[in-house]
């Protein structure tokens, strides 16, 4: 059996245990890589929200530019009163300038107040144009090629955003500059846009240089405080940031790691605790496997015992070699008393089927614990006083009925006689008794013999557990009586104790409620 389970382990271990392992270990080597892997994939998405933010703010000024080209060319148009109109309902725009690109005074200044062409204003437009000159020429390079590009034009008069691209005429080509209120193009574009993108965990900010502006949460966010940030197309000095609610990129990815690690633990735990269950159930279903067997191989030989001094004696009588009458009569006694001993062994094995099968009634009726000692006695009354067992009976007077079944009741008290005669030295000393212990009535059978050490007393009402040491060992027995003793003291709502020293006998008690509601 011992050889069976070490080979059952090797496989388990070869089929689950090693494949686990060296999982494990790979998936741990791994973690360092998730980790950046998972860093770089965070990083691309607040990238990507960033972009996304970009992109809304260039679609707009491409919607803005288009529409002054279309208001511009066309001729059937009152520009004044359409580019006054447009600035109203874009309050983001301040203002709408177009000039040549010669830098020459022909600069028309459009807003929802109206036109403002004064001299200082033309001036000054005309230094900011001169200043920006290469930054028209490359308007001009895209332009020919078919991409009409917003250019930001540097200011170094304030911080006002100045937003440049090209108008084609019939001969000749102009420039429009968008002068941005950049607090209306925030509150009145940008807020909805980054709250829209916002989540629970990121929160999405605007920055003026490093001053805040607004973010789509109410809370106070330094700029130092932000994971990811980029530059406003089109408008310096204004910044795209994002940050999260509770941590860190690096924090987010190590509890993910640590969740991971988490899991994959709990996940060897799992596997671990199967293969522990299936090993010991499989060790279970070999150790029972093996008692049945012990239990068919010693049931076989308590039985082919009685049966053959049953045989022997009958063919003795039927060949009339007795001369006897005396010898006759012990033969014959012989005979009832194997056969008494074979219908035991019989019944214990049925019992425990039905027991096994929760199919065994119970008949209860008002007995006396001290008239079941006196049947009982009767049927051992040969074993019990051949001059090699003493049995010495104390009963207690006056023992009140009780509601139990008869026949289970002598059959655990033979069951415990059994084992004393059975496991005693060359001459045994049995002590049964009756008696009241609180409110239960109880016999007790008490024996000189080889005793139950400590640790076997906790098993030997176990089914087919038998002691596998000293003499126990060469003792025949099925492995039953005690684990039925168990059973009807049990369905009696009783008690069953034990007590015990190795080599000094052992005592055992069986306990009935005086008042059993059955």
């Amino acid at each position: 059996m011992l050889s069976s389970i070490k080979k059952i382990g090797i496989v388990i271990f070869i089929i689950v245990l090693l494949p686990l392992t060296v999982y494990t270990v790979y998936q741990l080597n791994n973690l360092s890589d998730n980790e950046k892997f998972l860093e770089n994939v965070y990083n691309e998405q607040l990238n990507t929200i960033i972009f996304s933010v970009n992109q809304y703010v260039d679609d707009l000024l491409q919607s803005w530019s288009g529409r002054i080209i279309n208001i511009y060319n066309n001729d059937n148009s009152d520009i004044q009163n359409e580019f006054t109109n447009f600035c109203s309902s874009n309050p983001s725009i301040s203002l709408i300038i177009i000039s040549d690109t010669l830098f020459s005074n022909d600069i028309k200044f459009y807003s929802k107040a109206g036109q403002n062409n004064s001299e200082n204003a033309i001036t000054r437009m005309q230094n900011i144009l001169k200043s920006n000159s290469e930054k028209i020429e490359n308007l001009k390079k895209f332009k020919n090629l078919g991409y009409n590009r917003i250019e930001t034009l540097s200011n170094k008069l304030d911080d006002t955003p100045l937003l440049s691209f090209l108008i084609n005429e019939e001969n000749n080509i102009r420039v429009a500059i968008l002068v941005i209120n950049m607090d209306e193009f925030i509150n009145k574009n940008l807020v909805s846009k980054i709250n829209s993108i916002s989540s629970n965990d990121l929160i999405v900010s605007v920055f003026h240089n490093e001053e805040l502006i607004t973010n789509s949460s109410n809370s106070e966010i330094q700029f130092s405080d932000l994971i990811e940030h980029k530059n406003i197309w089109n408008f310096p000095n204004y910044y795209l940031g994002v940050s999260t609610t509770s941590a860190t990129i690096q924090d987010i990815v190590k509890e993910r790691s640590f969740i991971n690690m988490i899991i994959l633990a709990l996940l060897n735990l799992i596997i671990i605790s199967g293969v522990i269950f299936l090993f010991i159930s499989i060790n279970r279903e070999i150790k029972l496997s093996q008692l049945k067997s012990d239990f068919v191989s010693n049931v076989s030989h308590e039985i082919r015992t009685p049966l053959s001094l049953i045989g022997m004696f009958a063919e003795t009588l039927e060949l009339h070699r007795v001369t006897t009458e005396e010898k006759k009569d012990e033969y014959y006694r012989i005979i009832r008393k194997e056969t008494e001993r074979l219908t035991r062994i019989v019944n214990s094995i049925l019992n425990f089927s039905k027991m096994e099968s929760n199919s065994k009634k119970y008949k209860f009726e008002k007995n006396n614990l001290n008239n079941i000692i006196d049947e009982v006695l009767v049927t051992y009354q040969h074993e019990l006083n051949n001059g090699k067992n003493i049995c010495l009976i104390k009963k207690l007077d006056n023992l009140p009925d009780i509601e139990i079944d008869k026949e289970a009741i002598m059959e655990a008290t033979m069951n415990l006689i059994d084992n004393a005669i059975k496991y005693c030295h060359d001459k045994c000393e049995i002590e049964i008794s009756t008696g009241i212990n609180d409110n239960f009535a109880y016999i007790e059978v008490k024996d000189n013999g080889i005793g139950i050490s400590k640790e076997n007393q906790k098993k030997i009402f176990e089914k087919f557990f038998r002691v596998t040491s000293g003499n126990v060992h060469n003792t025949k027995g099925s492995g039953l009586g005690l684990s039925l003793v168990k059973h009807i003291v049990e369905a009696h709502n009783g008690i069953i104790s034990v007590e015990s020293k190795l080599g000094n006998g052992s005592k055992f008690r069986l306990n009935f409620p005086i008042n059993n509601l059955t």
